[in-house]
């Protein structure tokens, strides 16, 4: 019997010593992973404004706390500065992770390049093609699609049925354009017309437009620029058109509360870098990816009459 367990006990250490020689030949041929730090680099869109960058900037430092995370923040003064400031985080110490408002394939690529390294990268505000594909390991902002969705169906909902969309002519049109697509999508009748903010005679255009088709009832204005345009246009017309705006500006909040304006949009941008911060913690600290490779939506928010005083509160404590 003595024996036996001699027997026994010899095959176990063996099989035990087998077992450690085969753990440590693994892990020498495993690939030594990246040691992030705690500093994370948040870049904001170089058209930000004051209130904006330090909404976001709050937003990210108090998800931060969570996970231990310094903040940094960056404002490019353009793309090309964009570019720049994403291949000057290559090769950082103590970095933890990247948050970025990317526009672009030249951003895309410099992100990529980035993530190639094992940099956990966020991407926020609106083009997540710049970053998802590029190696991003989630988006938080909003898209076109999603706008002009949200947007359709609130025209919809009221009993809206055509809608003129305004865009401007020049560098932001193609995307106005794209939008101006999407809410086509989900309501049946929409024209699009595009005028420069800067011609004397955008507004008759825009009135010839509207005059030349009677089932036209409401009006979405594609950027804050453009208003100068449709109030003018609106002392041209008769007909009474529901208004909405793409944009947020405190200094129109009164005419949403008197209901010369339907609605603004609000991007929550706050809630973008917030929510960022938030997703790359979870990642590093869980492997777990929020969203799982699409686009988590921030908005747009759609700020009605009833509704305004709470977000123009919320936005004076750079809480939006």
């Amino acid at each position: 019997m003595r024996k036996l367990w001699l027997v026994l006990l010899t095959t176990i250490l063996v099989a035990c010593s087998n077992n450690d020689a085969l753990n440590v030949q693994v892990e020498k041929n495993e690939s030594k992973p990246i040691i992030l730090g705690t500093d994370v680099y948040v870049i904001i869109d170089n058209k930000a404004d004051e209130r904006t960058l330090e909404a976001m900037t709050r937003a990210a430092r108090e998800a931060g706390e969570r996970f231990g995370f310094e903040i940094k923040v960056i404002q490019p003064t353009g793309a090309d500065d964009l570019v720049k400031q994403i291949n000057s985080l290559k090769g950082i110490t103590g970095i933890g992770g990247a948050v970025i408002a990317a526009k672009g394939v030249p951003a895309g690529e410099a992100i990529a390049e980035l993530a190639s390294t094992g940099i956990p990268i966020v991407g926020i505000g609106t083009n997540s093609a710049a970053v998802l594909p590029y190696g991003g390991i989630g988006f938080v902002g909003v898209t076109d699609e999603g706008i002009g969705k949200a947007i359709a169906l609130k025209f919809k909902a009221l009993g809206l049925k055509k809608l003129i969309c305004v865009a401007t002519q020049g560098k932001d049109s193609e995307r106005e354009q794209r939008i101006c697509g999407s809410v086509a999508d989900y309501l049946s009748g929409v024209e699009t017309v595009s005028v420069k903010v800067t011609n004397k005679n955008s507004p008759e255009i825009l009135r010839k437009a509207i005059a030349g088709d009677k089932e036209i009832d409401c009006m979405l204005v594609m950027n804050t620029a453009l208003m100068s345009t449709v109030n003018q246009t609106k002392g041209l017309i008769t007909r009474d058109l529901s208004v909405g705006l793409i944009g947020y500006e405190e200094s129109r909040e009164r005419e949403v509360r008197s209901g010369e304006l339907l609605f603004m949009t609000d991007n929550q941008d706050a809630m973008q870098a917030r929510y960022a911060v938030d997703m790359l913690g979870t990642f590093t600290t869980t492997a777990g990816i929020i969203g799982n490779g699409t686009p988590v939506l921030t908005g747009p928010d759609i700020v009605t009459a009833a509704k305004v005083d709470a977000v123009s509160l919320s936005r004076k404590d750079f809480n939006r």
